[in-house]
């Protein structure tokens, strides 16, 4: 089966002034439409495909409600592991301030980057590329943060005083 949902044309009772409201008011009722009673409802549908069911659905509103649905749940993952990393830090370091200002200074400059680019290119707009590098500079920083404590503690085998040890 396929539904298809559609807003009538105004008529020539309209005038020009109340075309836009018009539209806007229409456009409002469709959001909530499509993401209050649709989504859930395909979204449940979704879940059940290897039932025999088959679920494709598009339109306006639909597929960015799909994917901010998707984030959202990668973001409790990302949550979790950033927890998961905080701890094996702290492990490692047996430092709580110096973990927290090396996360902090891992994953600080990922959010001015973004703002800065929204700034100067007059875009929000993000893409799967940006987000990539995003996960390539954090994986990346917190490798140098794990790099770095083991070569602190190394330096202490080799030298005594924190000038050469930093040297070393």
């Amino acid at each position: 089966s396929v539904f298809r949902f559609s807003l009538p044309c105004p008529g020539p009772e309209l005038s020009v002034e109340e075309l836009p409201r018009r539209q806007a008011r229409l456009e409002a009722e469709w959001e909530q439409l499509s993401l209050g009673e649709l989504f859930p409802l395909l979204g449940d549908a979704f879940e059940k495909e290897g039932q025999g069911l088959k679920v494709t659905f598009g339109g306006t509103n639909i597929e960015s409600q799909e994917v901010l649905h998707t984030l959202q749940g990668d973001l409790a993952i990302l949550v979790g592991c950033w927890f998961f990393l905080l701890i094996v830090l702290v492990l490692c370091t047996r430092r709580i301030l110096l973990t927290l200002v090396g996360f902090i200074s891992v994953c600080l400059p990922l959010p001015l980057a973004y703002i800065v680019f929204s700034l100067l290119a007059g875009s929000t707009a993000v893409s799967v590329p940006m987000m990539l590098a995003a996960f390539l500079a954090t994986s990346t920083g917190m490798d140098v943060l794990f790099l770095y404590n083991d070569a602190w503690r190394d330096s202490a085998q080799h030298e005594t005083s924190d000038g050469e040890r930093l040297a070393w």
